[in-house]
């Protein structure tokens, strides 16, 4: 029989409505549209029942000095588990090259260098990197 509901055109076009990035026919990142939705629900919930809370969690994330020892704890709420994909695994290896290459040519000329921290995963054993944009000037990583 025929389906009820919206077209998937029309759902993007309501959705994206009034957004810089997603009013647009530019390619978007589905991670950041489905984030904007979920922000739409929660704001437009009128309810006392919010369907986005079926996706929320608490992600408890354990930074360790590598100097001290001394571990921080901090916890923040999410909607989408990030997984760490190792490098050597990726499909995409040439593209990667090439934006590898790009921010080794931004590191060179930039005052603000990002710095690539090669870390493992305990809770995966993983390698994947941190990305921490230091201060040259001060000498400190901005948190």
């Amino acid at each position: 029989g025929d389906q009820v509901g919206i077209a998937p055109r029309m759902f993007k076009a309501l959705v994206g409505r009034g957004h810089p990035e997603f009013s647009t026919n530019r390619q978007q990142d589905a991670q950041e549209f489905l984030l904007h939705f979920i922000n739409m629900v929660e704001r437009n919930c009128r309810s006392g029942m919010n369907p986005s809370e079926a996706f929320r969690f608490l992600v408890e994330e354990k930074i360790v000095c590598q100097q001290s020892q001394k571990a921080k704890y901090t916890q923040r709420v999410d909607y989408i588990v990030q997984l760490p994909v190792p490098m050597d695994q990726a499909t995409n290896m040439e593209e990667l090259q090439e934006a590898e290459r790009r921010r080794e040519e931004a590191d060179t000329t930039c005052s603000n260098p990002i710095r690539c921290l090669f870390g493992c995963s305990q809770r995966t054993g993983n390698t994947h990197r941190f990305l921490e944009l230091c201060s040259a000037s001060q000498n400190h990583c901005h948190k």
